[in-house]
């Protein structure tokens, strides 16, 4: 009995340390996506010219901007659908 009682304890034990990693995991997650879409949208330093989609903070909403085609940063989708699934967060103000 005392086994038992030894292994169902392990496991919630074990189940806890999960549960901690992921809500962890998942708050790293929130953070790295609110600083990519917080970020102002970069043309980049090449010279291309490719429209794609960046989330606007002020407007709490993405819109379009204008792209070189390299460089930049991560605030650049697409299309509005990636924009609007990647910053859902930040849209739906979670």
């Amino acid at each position: 009995m005392k086994e038992l009682l030894g292994i169902v304890l392990c496991m919630w034990a074990l189940s806890l340390i999960c549960v901690r990693s992921n809500e962890k995991e998942y708050a790293i997650n929130l953070m790295l996506r609110a600083r990519i879409c917080n970020a102002k949208p970069e043309y980049g330093h090449c010279k291309g010219h490719t429209e794609l989609w960046y989330f606007h903070p002020r407007h709490n909403r993405c819109e379009i901007f204008v792209h070189s085609n390299c460089g930049g940063n991560r605030n650049r989708f697409y299309d509005e659908d990636h924009c609007i699934n990647f910053c859902r967060e930040r849209i739906l103000g979670y």
